[in-house]
């Protein structure tokens, strides 16, 4: 999509975006053509958008038009890891690979983000309040208390 008419009126509303709708009334002579592409992009939802006059149309971004540009530009970025170790030889990928690791192992990094992620919230809820974290001690000294049977008067 980065070379059409649709990518770069987002990429124009996003580098622009200021909360307004943002006169794209110039992003190409020919009307139709533009007009075409600003309903594909409202049809996805991309953009909101309104055509004052035939010569003035204005376009706001909208929220899953930022999340599409930033999903292509992983996208970009991931291609271009790849192309690089291929070209200098780090063939990670290769499936005809003798290594074992590489030819045989399937990570799933959704299943780990989401274990770790929780986790890492409530170790950040503990660690970022106060009356959390004095709680948890209370309690852990009541436990100790209880289990080994200490007086801790």
């Amino acid at each position: 999509m980065e070379d059409n008419l649709e990518y770069k009126i987002l990429k124009y509303l996003s580098e622009n975006n200021n909360g307004k709708p943002i006169d794209v009334s110039n992003m190409d002579t020919d009307k139709n053509r533009l007009k075409n592409a600003l309903s594909n992009l409202k049809k996805e939802k991309y953009i909101k958008c309104r055509v004052i006059t035939n010569e003035n149309i204005v376009a706001k971004i909208e929220f899953k038009g930022i999340k599409y540009l930033e999903e292509d530009s992983r996208e970009k970025v991931k291609s271009t890891i790849i192309a690089e170790n291929y070209i200098a030889g780090n063939n990670y990928g290769n499936q005809s690979s003798n290594n074992s690791i590489t030819s045989n192992t399937t990570i799933n990094p959704k299943t780990e983000v989401k274990a770790s992620s929780l986790i890492l919230n409530i170790w950040k809820l503990i660690s970022e309040n106060k009356l959390i974290s004095g709680l948890l001690v209370v309690v852990i000294l009541w436990a100790i208390k209880e289990i080994f049977g200490i007086d801790l008067k």
